[in-house]
């Protein structure tokens, strides 16, 4: 990046010197672009197609028997270890999994995450031995599903405000469980629950929460309610009533009262990285669809590519997918090593990456015109896919604070944000409203994953 002679560099400009430099050390093997290739690949085959087709005729349907058809392949158990039937990938390989999915269908992908990263993570890691035996294999062979229930009516972005009661019932050695939990994808179709519970007084704060394994044949739960969403057909969102529910005391995973810190906090640091390549594979299908119906598309007696504002939206739009796309590589790269401040980076390609993905979908279905309305075109229903992802797993202001406690400089997020909509129309060159150093950066990434378009 450009400076003069007598000027420091700003700090966010050597931060973004730093990423570039992080991306720069991270090749990608031949055999993760196999593995992108393959993942790729399901997208052809009838299980998936059926799937897709499926969830579209009934989009609150739990995908049982897709799921199944998924652990076949090893995709239900990359988060855990081979000796409890998994097929384990680095943070890397998943991030690459994720995307690839979400490219295809963002939906299934989402159901596909939430048995991995928020469920098999928390049991492959925090779980005993016995507990460990009793669910992972079967998780693994797509015998068995599972669901993250942490969200409450009252207790979304304030996640620590938990209010489902756990009482301890001495007697039976237990405890007994009532409440509600809301928004939970696949409830419907779970085995088991992993349940944020209070166990502390009401006023405890993290301090009170602790995390039980509920399997969801119990005694007192039901199913009150399966949301209508606008989108993400294949992910069920489900209400899920608990009333005088008794589970034992071995049914606690991790410590008494440390659930948040011990068990539900580490878990999303580490989901959260999922989620952002979700936001690339739906960032990247938006581009792919928009550059598809440029080169279709005739208006002003040429095609769209041939037309200086519409090739500048396709490639504002590539430009903005690679940078996602690095950003996740290099959170889950700072993962795989061990850095204790990976959290702050996947923050930040959280941030970047949903923010594309709710940004690049909405520019290609106007570059499509009024036809990318229409319901019968991919590119409505990617749009209407990807707002959530902002909201999911935490919000924007969230990250951001996340990011800035981790020591991301709020410059660097202005600087790699996707521009305001329809700015590429109001500029000449797209470094106006785009920084040089960004767009090299995006470039890297491209020239790295083999993806640049010649």
């Amino acid at each position: 990046m450009a400076q003069g002679p007598e000027r420091k560099r700003d700090s966010y400009e050597v931060q973004i010197a730093e990423l570039d430099a992080a991306l720069s050390a991270l090749k990608e093997t031949e055999s993760d672009k196999e593995l992108r290739e393959w993942v790729r690949g399901l997208g052809e085959q009838e299980f998936f197609k059926k799937g897709i087709e499926d969830a579209s005729l009934d989009p609150g349907a739990f995908p049982r028997e897709f799921l199944q058809e998924v652990a076949k392949v090893g995709l239900t158990g990359l988060e855990i270890s081979e000796e409890y039937g998994g097929t384990p990938m680095t943070n890397l390989e998943q991030a690459i999994v994720m995307e690839e999915l979400a490219r295809i269908h963002a939906g299934l992908a989402l159901s596909i995450l939430v048995l991995n990263s928020l469920t098999a993570y928390e049991i492959n890691r925090f779980g005993t031995e016995a507990q460990k035996e009793k669910y992972l294999q079967a998780m693994a062979e797509g015998r068995l599903f599972a669901a993250f229930a942490l969200t409450e009516p009252d207790a979304g972005t304030d996640a620590k405000n938990i209010q489902l009661k756990a009482i301890y019932d001495e007697e039976r050695n237990g405890f007994v469980l009532n409440g509600r939990k809301r928004f939970i994808t696949g409830a419907n179709g779970a085995d088991v629950f992993v349940v944020a519970t209070r166990t502390g007084a009401p006023d405890s704060g993290e301090d009170g929460i602790t995390a039980f394994l509920v399997d969801s044949d119990l005694e007192g739960i039901s199913i009150e309610k399966v949301e209508p969403k606008a989108g993400q057909p294949g992910s069920p969102l489900c209400e899920i009533l608990f009333q005088d529910t008794f589970v034992p005391a071995d049914a606690i995973l991790g410590k008494l009262n440390e659930g948040w810190y011990g068990v539900f906090d580490p878990t999303l640091k580490h989901s959260r990285n999922w989620i952002a390549a979700q936001g690339v594979g739906l960032a990247q299908r938006a581009q792919d669809l928009a550059l598809g119906y440029s080169y279709e598309r005739k208006a002003f007696g040429g095609y769209l590519k041939d037309i200086p504002v519409h090739s500048a939206t396709v490639d504002t739009l590539r430009i903005q997918a690679g940078i996602a796309r690095a950003l996740t590589r290099i959170a889950a790269q700072a993962e795989d090593s061990g850095d204790s401040r990976f959290f702050a980076l996947s923050s930040l390609s959280k941030l970047i990456a949903c923010d594309t993905a709710a940004m690049n979908p909405l520019e290609a279905m106007q570059l499509h015109g009024g036809i990318g309305y229409s319901l019968e075109m991919e590119i409505a229903k990617v749009w209407l896919a990807s707002p959530v992802l902002r909201i999911y797993e935490g919000t924007v202001p969230v990250q951001v604070s996340i990011a800035k406690k981790g020591g991301i400089k709020k410059e660097t997020m202005r600087l790699l944000t996707p521009p305001k909509l329809s700015e590429t129309y109001l500029v000449d060159d797209i470094r106006e409203i785009i920084h040089p150093g960004a767009i090299a950066f995006a470039l890297r990434e491209y020239e790295l994953a083999g993806q640049a378009e010649k």
